[in-house]
């Protein structure tokens, strides 16, 4: 196992899972993946999945809405799967944009929201 991922005991010595591996991934920035060969990629996305995979799924939304740059938004349904989402994220970032992808099963109700 590589040296910077660690496991939830040793990060609870740390400090929080979140933090330990926002410390490990703020270093590799964007362009800088980009720069690196395909194979390069691979490893360092296998090393920072690794890493997340320690994260329960709401730290799994801070570390993103964290780390990933720009403006952030949440596509939904508002199907069953998507209240899931929907109250994940909007739990972390109350006023996330939410954009509607239209199934073209919704009620009629719905639509006059």
């Amino acid at each position: 196992m590589p040296r910077d991922v660690i496991s939830q005991k040793q990060a609870a010595k740390q400090g929080s899972v979140s933090e330990s591996v926002q410390g490990q991934t703020k270093a590799l920035e964007l362009q800088e993946l980009l720069s690196l060969t395909k194979t390069e990629q691979i490893l360092k996305l296998a090393e920072l999945n690794g890493q997340l995979e320690l994260l329960s799924a709401k730290q799994r939304v801070e570390w993103a809405l964290e780390n990933l740059p720009g403006g952030h938004i949440l596509s939904s349904s508002f199907g069953v799967q998507a209240a899931v989402m929907l109250h994940l994220v909007t739990s972390v970032k109350a006023d996330v944009p939410v954009v509607l992808t239209d199934t073209g099963y919704l009620f009629p109700e719905t639509y006059q929201l």
